[in-house]
């Protein structure tokens, strides 16, 4: 069965009335007398604003004392710095992976690249037993065990020197 739906509405018809009118039956819904959108929007925005003003928190930008009496090391963490050099040569290497491995799980934790002066930063390390390994192509992998503790808010692991694979 075939139903050819048409739907228009009766402006001359007080209060304005939708009809719809199919094959077999027709329907009038009076719409009554809605004000406009922009109108809603209006009364809306006059009746809620001042609510949503009022229930707004404001607060200062520097944060509270730290919870459970912790360091604030130990909440946001550790910075790690140093540069990578090629044995022999006095002068950065750029592009060198620097990734920092748990000794637990050799799971990684996080990684760099150098930049084209050889440095690299990884930043927000907990305190923990780590392993920082260190890979360029045409170099010797380097491994160096780092112990991060609270203590030093930024750890300087200094000159991290590659030798050239033959």
């Amino acid at each position: 069965m075939r139903l050819a739906a048409e739907m228009r509405l009766a402006a001359e018809m007080r209060p304005p009335i939708l009809i719809l009118k199919t094959s077999s039956n027709i329907c009038f819904l009076p719409l009554g007398h809605f004000p406009s959108a922009r109108i809603m929007g209006s009364i809306m925005m006059w009746l809620l604003g001042p609510l949503l003003l009022w229930s707004m928190e404001i607060r200062a930008q520097r944060p509270g004392p730290p919870p459970n009496g912790r360091p604030i090391m130990q909440l946001y963490g550790i910075n790690i710095q140093g540069r990578v050099m090629v044995q022999g040569q006095n002068k950065g290497l750029d592009f060198a992976s620097v990734a920092l491995l748990k000794t637990t799980d050799s799971s990684i934790v996080t990684g760099s690249l150098s930049n084209s002066g050889g440095y690299f930063s990884l930043e927000k390390i907990m305190p923990g037993n780590y392993l920082l390994q260190v890979r360029f192509l045409g170099c010797r992998p380097l491994d160096k065990s780092l112990k991060v503790s609270e203590d030093v808010p930024n750890l300087e692991v200094g000159n991290l020197t590659l030798e050239e694979d033959a």
